[in-house]
């Protein structure tokens, strides 16, 4: 079985400041992930979906990435 899994991007509420962290997530379809990364900090970054949410992204350029286009999860689906 072919492994979906890809760089999304999760915004951090920890901040005053845009900032959003790269992690590793599966595709469950076009629009929807799962996002598989553990929070190694979870004391100091404080992110917008936890590991196990399953979350709707949308392609959109963050301030702070380096892409010009990425996936971005902009709304909890679901926990697992």
């Amino acid at each position: 079985m072919k492994e979906n899994k890809e760089i999304i991007y999760v915004c951090l509420m920890s901040t005053d400041d845009e900032i959003w962290r790269p992690v590793i997530a599966e595709r469950i379809n076009n629009s929807y992930f799962k996002i598989v990364s553990e929070n190694d900090n979870p004391d100091d970054e404080k992110w917008q979906f936890k590991t196990s949410d399953v979350v709707r992204c949308s392609v959109r350029t963050p301030f702070d990435c380096t892409h010009s286009d990425c996936l971005v999860a902009v709304e909890k689906i679901t926990s697992r």
